[in-house]
C-alpha cells in the first residue's frame, strides 16, 4: 500500500476542559499527518469558531515529525491503536519592550519583580516592569543656578490605572486632560494641566507643614499623617473596545480621541459620551497613529503592513473611499508625525532605516531622510521648521527644512 494512504488508529485524550475534550474513540488518521495535521483534526472535531493550536504527546515524546517517519523511530507498528494526549501548544513569544544600553548586555537576572542587567559599560541597571504609570513633571527654564547646576524637574503627579506598560499618550486641546493608551488594551482619560499643578502644590505644602509640626512636637501621631511624595491620580474614564495592545493614542479637539491597536483596528471615540462612534479595521497591527490639526475627521496610521495610510472618518462608509495608502517604505512604520508648518506634510519613521517627507496629496514621498544606520523609531518636529528623528543607532537626527 502507498504510504500516503497508510491509515493509523489513534485515540485522543486530554487533561483541558471538557469544553475541549473530544469523544475518547478510536479514530483512523492519515499516517502522513504532522503535528498541524492532527490540531486541524482536533478542532474539526471540536467545531472551535477560532482555530487553537495544539501539541501531541505520543509515548512520552512530542510529535515533532509525520505520524509515519515517528512510529518508525519508535518501532512501533502502524497497526496499534495509539493514545495521544493533545494540551494547547506553546506560542511564539512576542516582542514586549526594548531596554537600550551602551555597550553589550553580558548578565541578566528577573528572578524578583525587577529586572536586574549588567552591561560592559561598567553599570547594573535595574528595570521595574510593574509600574505600568505615567508621571507628570515640571520642567524648569533651561537655566543655570547660581552653582552652576541646571535645577531638576519636579514630578508633580502619578497617574496609575493600567495593569500593563503604557505605550502612548496625548494632550487634548485645552490641556485640561489627557489619555493613554497601554498594552492592556484600555485607553484611559485624566485630568491635568493647572488644576493637577495646583493640587499638587498644595498637597507638598501640607505636606512640609506637618513634618515641621512633627519636628517641633517630636511626635509620630498617625491622625495628622499628610500622604508624601508626587499627586497619587486615578482615571477619570476608560474606554473599553480594543483585544489587544493599544500602540497609538490621539486627541485632535476636544470631543474627538482616536486610537490605534495591535487588533488591527483604529477607533474614534467621542470624548464626552465615551462611545466608540467610529472604527476602521486594517489587515496588520498598528502601531502609530496622528491626527490631523486641521481637521479633526482625518487621521493618519502606520503599521506592519510597511504603508500608511490616511483615513477621513466622514467618508469611511461610502466603500472605503475614506482611506488612502502611501507606499515606499520597505519596513514596519514606527511613528508618524504632521507638520505644525503645513496641513498636508507627514513626517513618517520606519524600521528600513529611513524617515521621509510626504505631502498628502501625492502618492510618492517628496523626500528621503537618510542618514541612520539601524532602524528610525521615532519622528518629530521643532518650531524652527526643523524634523528631528530617533533610532535603534543611538543618534538623534536634525533636519533643516528650507522655505
Amino acid at each position: 500500500m502507498d504510504v500516503e494512504e497508510t491509515q493509523v488508529s489513534v485515540k485522543f485524550v486530554t487533561k483541558l476542559p471538557n469544553q475541549l475534550k473530544v469523544p475518547e474513540e478510536v479514530l483512523s488518521v492519515p499516517a502522513k499527518l504532522t503535528r498541524l495535521g492532527l490540531s486541524q483534526v482536533v478542532n474539526s472535531l471540536l467545531g472551535l469558531e477560532s482555530a487553537q493550536p495544539f501539541d501531541f504527546l505520543i509515548l512520552g515524546e512530542l510529535l515533532r515529525q509525520p505520524l509515519k517517519k515517528f512510529l518508525l523511530a519508535q518501532s512501533v507498528s502502524t497497526e496499534t491503536v495509539l493514545q495521544v494526549e493533545y494540551f494547547k501548544a506553546v506560542v511564539p513569544p512576542q516582542l514586549k519592550n526594548q531596554l537600550p544600553h551602551d555597550d553589550w548586555v553580558s548578565a541578566v537576572d528577573g528572578s524578583q519583580q525587577s529586572t536586574l542587567t549588567g552591561s560592559y559599560d561598567g553599570i547594573l541597571r535595574l528595570w521595574n516592569s510593574k509600574d505600568h504609570s505615567i508621571r507628570l513633571w515640571a520642567a524648569p527654564a533651561l537655566k543655570a543656578t547660581s552653582s552652576g547646576a541646571v535645577q531638576p524637574p519636579t514630578c508633580l503627579a502619578v497617574y496609575k490605572g493600567h495593569t500593563d506598560s503604557v505605550e502612548d499618550v496625548a494632550a487634548s486641546p485645552s490641556g485640561s486632560a489627557f489619555c493613554s493608551g497601554a498594552w492592556d488594551g484600555n485607553v484611559h482619560i485624566w485630568r491635568t494641566g493647572r488644576e493637577v499643578a495646583l493640587a499638587s502644590e498644595a498637597a507638598a505644602t501640607a505636606s512640609k507643614a506637618v513634618s515641621k509640626k512633627r519636628k517641633l512636637e517630636n511626635t509620630a501621631d498617625a491622625s495628622s499623617a499628610v500622604a508624601e511624595g508626587p499627586l497619587q491620580e486615578a482615571a477619570k474614564a476608560q474606554l473599553q473596545g480594543h483585544s489587544q495592545c493599544v500602540s497609538g493614542v490621539a486627541w485632535p479637539d476636544q470631543d474627538t480621541i482616536y486610537s490605534g491597536s495591535w487588533d488591527h483596528s483604529v477607533r474614534r471615540w467621542d470624548a464626552e459620551t465615551l462611545v466608540n462612534t467610529d472604527m476602521h479595521n486594517s489587515n496588520k497591527a498598528i502601531y502609530c497613529i496622528a491626527a490631523s490639526a486641521a481637521a479633526a475627521s482625518v487621521v493618519a496610521f502606520g503599521g506592519a503592513d510597511r504603508a500608511w495610510r490616511l483615513w477621513d472618518s466622514r467618508q469611511s462608509k461610502k466603500d472605503d473611499m475614506g482611506v488612502k495608502a502611501f507606499t515606499s517604505h520597505t519596513d514596519w512604520i514606527t511613528s508618524i508625525a504632521w507638520s505644525p508648518h503645513s496641513e498636508h506634510q507627514v513626517l513618517t519613521s520606519s524600521h528600513d532605516k529611513s524617515a521621509k517627507l510626504w505631502d498628502t496629496r501625492a502618492a510618492v514621498p517628496l523626500h528621503t531622510l537618510e542618514g541612520h544606520t539601524d532602524k528610525v523609531l521615532c519622528t518629530g518636529w521643532c518650531q524652527q521648521k526643523r524634523a528631528v528623528t530617533g533610532g535603534a543607532d543611538c543618534k538623534l537626527m536634525v533636519y533643516n527644512l528650507p522655505d
